[in-house]
């Protein structure tokens, strides 16, 4: 990946910062990796409305979300 890209995605990130803090699944845990950990079984699950929601931004910003679960030990936050 090339740096601007990657300076790209980063911005992206921290641009909506207090959209993946607040999507909470677990008290301690993001819905970022709570997705990164449930990608395969994301269906299977009974889902909330607010749930349904989430997921629905999720899959709009999937490749982002993906990028990010990679890249997850270097974030800048």
């Amino acid at each position: 990946m090339g740096c601007q890209e990657q300076q790209q995605q980063e911005s992206w990130i921290h641009q909506h910062q207090s959209k993946f803090q607040s999507l909470q699944i677990h008290q301690h845990q993001s819905q970022s990796q709570w997705w990164c950990k449930n990608q395969s079984k994301w269906r299977s699950n009974v889902i909330t409305m607010e749930q349904q929601q989430q997921e629905s931004w999720i899959h709009q910003h999937q490749s982002q979300f993906q990028w990010w679960c990679k890249n997850q030990s270097r974030s800048m936050w």
